[in-house]
């Protein structure tokens, strides 16, 4: 049986202790669960609850109607029902490996080069650039669906490649065509509801005076602080970078303003729940 591989490559939020591998380690916990979810090891099976670490090496179950979201950095996964993974590597290179099951992966970081998210399972290969999309697999088949941005999808033996946008989906089984096709309905919306599930759980900010109507064509100024000390302006500028964006600083008389430019008004909602994983608790509408 080929081995399907599934390469997703981010930046990843790192934090200062070393793995044994050599990189460095990125923080990940237990944000929130239902049902049965245990941390196995050889000979236990313990549960496992909010706010628990995950470490690497780290072996996840989750039983029928049952399901665990981790966090690391300012991304997350959802291990969905009847699922088991086995946490290989957590630092610029995260690697998981699928046995059965399905995850649902939030990509917020972009990719810088060397960094790596991996996700392996039985029969493919596929690496994105920061985006929302849903692996499943079995012994012998595997499917991509992407709802938001796009992933290259290989065989596991590269004999076939293929590009899946946002609102495709491709399947990986034997004796059937290896190209994508439109999102199904079941697919879309059970991102949809999962994203819908993780935004009510998380510290997204609030967007002041109002939060635009994502139907309008209007091109928004975001700007998350002001800030007395330069320091604390470029360490709020930094902490925008690492999860993928250009902030500019403007300097008024007494302030330096950290500012993110051209935001779409339907992007407001995922701009606010970004910045809010990197700790703003605000961000204010600037013509």
């Amino acid at each position: 049986m080929k081995k399907i591989i599934f390469l997703v490559l981010i930046l990843a939020s790192i934090s200062s202790c070393k793995n044994p591998s050599g990189g460095v380690s990125v923080e990940a916990s237990v944000r929130a669960l239902a049902g049965e979810v245990f941390l196995l090891g050889k000979e236990s099976k313990i549960p496992l609850k909010a706010g628990d670490p995950v470490n690497a090496a780290a072996k996840i179950e989750t039983g029928a109607n049952s399901f665990v979201d981790i966090t690391f950095g300012e991304n997350i996964i959802r291990v969905l029902e009847n699922s088991t993974i086995d946490i290989k590597e957590l630092t610029e290179k995260t690697e998981f490996f699928l046995s059965r099951g399905g995850i649902f992966s939030k990509v917020v970081r972009k990719l810088e080069k060397d960094d790596s998210y991996i996700v392996r399972t039985l029969t493919s290969t596929a690496a994105v650039r920061g985006t929302d999309f849903l692996v499943s697999g079995s012994s012998d088949t595997s499917l991509a669906a992407c709802l938001n941005g796009k992933i290259s999808v290989s065989k596991a033996d590269d004999s076939q490649t293929a590009d899946v946008d946002a609102g495709q989906e491709i399947a990986v089984e034997s004796g059937k065509p290896f190209q994508p096709r439109e999102l199904s309905a079941k697919n879309r919306n059970k991102m949809r509801d999962i994203l819908s599930d993780l935004r009510k759980d998380s510290t997204a900010a609030k967007i002041v005076p109002y939060m635009p109507s994502p139907e309008s064509k209007r091109i928004y100024k975001v700007q998350v602080g002001a800030y007395i000390e330069q320091a604390n302006a470029k360490e709020a500028a930094e902490r925008l970078r690492r999860i993928g964006y250009k902030p500019v600083t403007d300097k008024s008389k007494k302030y330096y303003h950290v500012v993110i430019t051209d935001v779409k008004a339907g992007d407001m909602q995922r701009v606010a729940d970004d910045i809010g994983r990197a700790r703003f608790t605000e961000g204010w509408l600037r013509d």
